[in-house]
């Protein structure tokens, strides 16, 4: 039985920065509260900038729950004391989204 091709083949830069972004998330405990701050905003940044392309690419549901996903991490780093655990359980479940796509 042959294998289908996909429709756009992988982009590795996005892969590696998704890599990178990982790291981010996995370093985010050990940080003092500005260091998990300015972290947090950068991987929010980083999924701002994709999502218009990525956001076409994915289906109905996968949408819904990515912009879900990133209204509640921009709320999350909005707080006064954010929660780590859930900051890097959308962040990790957004990249996810996105590597899905890539």
């Amino acid at each position: 039985m042959p294998i289908p091709m996909p429709t756009r083949s992988p982009d590795p830069v996005l892969a590696d920065q998704l890599t990178i972004v990982r790291g981010m998330l996995s370093t985010l405990e050990s940080l003092t509260h500005a260091g998990q701050q300015y972290l947090t905003g950068k991987v929010i940044s980083f999924v701002e900038d994709r999502a218009p392309v990525l956001l076409r690419e994915m289906s109905g549901r996968s949408r819904r729950t990515f912009l879900e996903l990133l209204t509640d991490l921009r709320h999350e780093h909005d707080r006064l004391a954010p929660d780590v655990t859930a900051v890097v359980r959308r962040g990790e479940h957004l990249i996810a989204l996105l590597a899905g796509v890539a």
